[in-house]
């Protein structure tokens, strides 16, 4: 047999159970103090990239660079016997370029010779006799076109007789 609240108990009963739950929330006490902090949590997944802003405006032009074939020359210097020959060579020149080779000390400079320079800027004399006096020069090969490349050479004395040709002899 099934039992049925009737209508007439249904209220009264209502109004029990909502008078209880009011003197429930009406006799809570102070709030107390807050409990200890929990453990971090794991951190969320990473969230999808933003879209690419837009460029931004170009830069101002930059300062003209220096002449590559003036700055790139070098030149071989060295040691070498008063009297003695030497091969002078340099790089770094125009292709096909003439070169004059300079040896320099203060205001004196005494031409040593000509050549041109192969398909990559390089150049070389052959046995080309120094016969400047003992002291620190300065060998230039000035390349027509512009190029310059500089050298120290050490000139030395001879003073065993190393090169002496048969001339002075």
């Amino acid at each position: 047999m099934k039992r049925r609240i009737s209508s007439g108990t249904l209220l009264p009963l209502l109004i029990i159970s909502l008078a209880s739950l009011m003197v429930l929330v009406g006799c809570q006490g102070e709030i107390g103090p807050a409990g200890a902090t929990g453990a971090t949590g794991t951190d969320g997944a990473t969230g999808a990239s933003g879209a690419t802003g837009a460029g931004g405006p170009a830069g101002a032009d930059g300062a003209a660079g220096a002449d590559a074939s003036a700055t790139a020359a070098s030149l071989l210097g060295g040691e070498v016997i008063t009297g003695c020959s030497m091969t002078i060579a340099g790089a770094g020149f125009g292709a096909y370029e003439g070169v004059s080779v300079i040896l320099q000390k203060g205001d004196r400079q005494t031409r040593l010779g000509n050549g041109t320079s192969n398909s990559t800027g390089a150049w070389s004399l052959g046995d080309t006799a120094i016969t400047a006096d003992p002291g620190v020069y300065t060998l230039a090969g000035m390349g027509m076109t512009g190029s310059l490349a500089t050298a120290p050479i050490v000139v030395l004395a001879d003073e065993e007789g190393v090169c002496a040709s048969d001339d002075e002899e």
